[in-house]
């Protein structure tokens, strides 16, 4: 979960050099809904790994702390989860201009 934060600081910075350099083209929705959806999984994933591996250490342990754990992934998870909004965001990251 911590290296998400940096993944997702490295492809925003080189999509926002692609989108100013000219490689993007403004009209080009496509694009950024492709890397807007990898971003997506990717950071669900991690989260999910967390929570999973969280949820087998309560099952083997039993502990308290483990569970606190599995809770914290699982709320985690459904901040990944993709609306319109999220999308919105991430294209105005990305182009520097504020979505309609």
């Amino acid at each position: 979960l911590t290296a998400y934060p940096l993944l997702r600081r490295l492809v925003l910075n080189r999509l926002r050099s692609e989108w100013q350099g000219g490689g993007i083209p403004p009209q080009e929705d496509a694009v950024l809904f492709r890397h807007f959806q990898t971003l997506t999984i990717l950071g669900a994933a991690m989260a999910e790994g967390f929570s999973l591996f969280a949820i087998v250490v309560v099952l083997v342990t039993a502990h308290p702390a483990a569970l606190l754990c599995a809770a914290v992934g699982l709320l985690t998870i459904s901040r990944f989860f993709p609306t319109p909004a999220a999308y919105g965001r991430f294209t105005e990251t990305v182009s520097g201009n504020p979505s309609p």
